[in-house]
């Protein structure tokens, strides 16, 4: 009898410690670029990214996309380094996962636009955010 407690209480002990390793590796660390596209076109430049926010859920998307809309424009991701002495994006496009393994099933959680109203390459996304919009597309 006693032996049979000591193995429930090693299965109990690995099971919550797996448990618990996979919502570390799923939801750990910062929010984070996994990949980026940028097009130029002429003097006009658009910046595409795919964010991984690493949290369990979002309770405020608005929130979520200003804060991707800002990193952006203070370049301050982890991974990634946008470019901006060659030329600062003029229209940000991004899509936005909680994990890497919604990434891959390709879950998203919403895509975001931070566009202008009309296209114009004088202004970009640093220097001019009051010309810009930001739409959100919350993904079913």
């Amino acid at each position: 009898m006693r032996k049979k407690w000591i193995i429930g209480i090693v299965v109990t002990i690995i099971i919550v410690c797996g448990a618990l390793w996979y919502y570390y590796s799923q939801y750990s660390g910062e929010m984070d670029v996994y990949n980026t596209h940028s097009t130029v076109f002429g003097d006009y430049h658009e910046e595409n990214i795919t964010v991984i926010v690493n949290k369990p859920h979002i309770e405020d998307i608005q929130a979520c996309a200003e804060e991707i809309v800002e990193r952006c424009r203070n370049n301050d991701f982890d991974s990634v380094l946008f470019s901006y002495d060659e030329s600062i994006p003029n229209e940000l496009h991004a899509t936005a996962y909680l994990n890497e393994r919604d990434l891959k099933r390709g879950k998203a959680i919403f895509s975001l636009s931070y566009e202008q109203e009309t296209l114009n390459s004088e202004y970009n996304i640093v220097e001019h955010p009051e010309k810009f919009k930001l739409k959100i597309s919350e993904e079913n």
